[in-house]
């Protein structure tokens, strides 16, 4: 199996850059060719992006989707943290951040359009769910669309990954070295904060910022993620209610194995019993 060996998000199919270059620009940037190997590519954008289903489609095929989700609310909040070391969104509080998120939604919505840029607005529009899989299911249909939620990936990633190579036909006994390995931890910290948004596009901050997060969340010091004011919390879910329905909906109608690792098929903050 083979994927780009850079992860870069704003390289996917139907995205600017794919459309300001060539599909032969594109598959040089995955990489693979003639390598017999099953081939794959990764960006969050191709769920939020409404270009990207047909243009995916046109360009390779029937391909196999894999949607990873996780409870749109605590998105919401990472990619907050994630979005103020970049610069792009200014309030340290998430709950001031978030609540401006809600109202720029409440205020242009509904926008059938992606705009990369317009920070506030994605952060809500990049958890529904239930709309983004929509479109794939009406190009693709639902025996190529899978499903993988965070909190199994979280629980069981063993079981979460030998599942997806199943449904992928390679070998469901490999275990990368990288299987265990932590990403880049969300910095709650205020100075490190600083730091890391005085200079988003520093490589070698970034891994320093990093390790000192590391060593400080080790040391039991900055490691609890910010609460979100309740009312800021009960806005965000008032939105997405209607989504997780549709979701709820969609994951119903699929194969049961299309579900990735989960005994029950129902989002898992949705279904309070599971």
């Amino acid at each position: 199996m083979h994927l780009p060996p850079k992860k870069l998000e704003k390289v996917y199919l139907g995205g600017d850059l794919h459309n300001e270059n060539d599909d032969s620009w594109y598959r040089d940037f995955v990489g693979g060719q003639g390598t017999g190997l099953i081939k794959g590519d990764v960006s969050v954008d191709y769920l939020i992006d409404p270009r990207s289903p047909e243009v995916v489609r046109e360009t390779v095929g029937p391909v196999k989707i894999i949607a990873s989700l996780r409870d749109p609310v605590d998105r919401a909040v990472s990619a907050y943290f994630w979005n103020l070391r970049q610069g792009h969104v200014q309030a340290l509080d998430p709950s001031e951040g978030l609540y401006r998120a809600v109202k720029v939604w409440k205020e242009r919505s509904p926008v059938t359009s992606y705009e990369s840029e317009n920070y506030h607005y994605n952060l809500v529009a990049r958890g529904m769910y239930g709309e983004q899989l929509q479109r794939y299911l009406d190009v693709f249909g639902r025996e190529l669309v899978y499903i993988v939620y965070y909190e199994d990936i979280l629980k069981r990633p063993v079981d979460t990954l030998q599942s997806l190579y199943s449904a992928l036909h390679v070998a469901s006994d490999f275990e990368p070295s990288s299987l265990f390995r932590r990403p880049k931890q969300n910095s709650y910290l205020r100075p490190l904060l600083r730091v890391e948004r005085a200079t988003p596009n520093s490589a070698l901050l970034g891994k320093v910022t990093d390790l000192a997060n590391r060593i400080l969340c080790h040391l039991g010091l900055g490691n609890e993620k910010p609460s979100l004011s309740p009312k800021v919390k009960n806005a965000l879910q008032s939105l997405y209610e209607p989504s997780n329905e549709r979701l709820k909906e969609l994951v119903q109608e699929l194969p049961r194995s299309n579900v990735v690792a989960r005994e029950n098929p129902t989002p898992p903050w949705i279904d309070t019993t599971s």
